[in-house]
């Protein structure tokens, strides 16, 4: 599972996750992959959960003060409804405003 052993802030600190009992183990069989989603913002994530149906939120955590989740939502259709990549789009910019 790429990307579930190291954590860094914004301020390029490097967190390890530490794994306890079987956690990690247990990690690994979830059903899941995440991809970049340039496309709302930079570092902007998108983890797809298959389970029983499709599943995806999406995320950025670039930021120091928290982890800010813009959308969660079921897929029905192969592509990601319009809808949710421009509420995205615009929570992201929210998230920006803030920091000018």
């Amino acid at each position: 599972m790429t990307n579930l052993y190291v954590i860094t802030d914004n301020s390029g600190n490097v967190k390890p996750i530490i794994w306890l009992g079987n956690s990690k183990r247990n990690a690994e069989k979830f059903p899941f992959d995440w991809k970049p989603m340039s496309s709302v913002g930079s570092g902007v994530i998108e983890i797809r959960i298959h389970h029983r149906g499709e599943f995806r939120v999406i995320y950025v955590s670039k930021f120091s003060d928290a982890i800010y989740i813009l959308s969660t939502f079921q897929k029905k259709t192969e592509k990601t409804p319009r809808i949710e990549m421009v509420w995205a789009r615009k929570e992201y910019a929210k998230i920006k405003q803030k920091r000018i």
